[in-house]
């Protein structure tokens, strides 16, 4: 498993719809705020891949000074109760 800040165009597609499902709408930021925050490199909108690339879900993180807060976390529901969120949580990333 990987997670990654890598944003192609389907990529995207894919985060936004799983954020979308995820979370109900007074929990929600604005997705493109979100998008202009990380371009600022305030936050990072991480995709979580599987060993083949297969989508697997999203983490997206607000970084402040040398902080990261972990502000948004979901597995996709066609890949829920594998055990993907507790190995996600071992990985770092922040720095790779």
């Amino acid at each position: 498993m990987v997670l990654q800040e890598k944003f192609s165009f389907l990529n995207g597609r894919k985060l936004k719809k799983l954020y979308l499902q995820a979370f109900p709408p007074c929990e929600r930021k604005s997705w493109r705020l979100m998008r202009q925050k990380c371009r600022q490199g305030h936050m990072r909108i991480l995709c979580i891949e599987g060993a083949q690339g297969e989508f697997l879900g999203l983490a997206i993180l607000i970084l402040h000074q040398n902080i990261a807060l972990l502000d948004y976390f979901a597995i996709d529901p066609a890949h829920r109760g594998q055990g993907i969120g507790a190995a996600a949580d071992e990985a770092d990333p922040v720095n790779g």
